[in-house]
């Protein structure tokens, strides 16, 4: 369920880093310039684009992150059970430690 999260947060932070760049880029018109048809639009925008770029960033990272970590339990994991099944003697009784007398 993890691994489902983490794979589901890169995507849509890459999703939505995806479609802010592909708005700019139809934004711009033959100087290279972004046009805008107001002066709110033109402050508005790129701010909120902003935002959405960072949310799209740090989901990213998350899920990226979500990825590693499921990653990392499953070696963790595989390398303790090769331990225990390296480790198949038994110890039935602990060795009996005889009193010393102190004089």
């Amino acid at each position: 369920m993890v691994l489902i999260l983490g794979i589901c947060m890169t995507i849509l932070g890459l999703a939505l880093r995806v479609y802010v760049s592909r708005n700019r880029f139809y934004r711009r018109g033959v100087a290279g310039l972004q046009e805008f048809s107001s002066y709110r639009k033109s402050v508005a925008i790129p701010a909120f684009e902003r935002l959405v770029k960072i949310v799209g960033t740090l989901l990213m990272i998350g899920g990226l992150f979500l990825c590693f970590l499921v990653w990392f339990n499953a070696k963790e994991a595989a390398s303790h059970r090769a331990a225990n099944n390296a480790d198949t003697s038994v110890v039935t009784s602990a060795p009996k430690h005889k009193k010393h007398k102190s004089y």
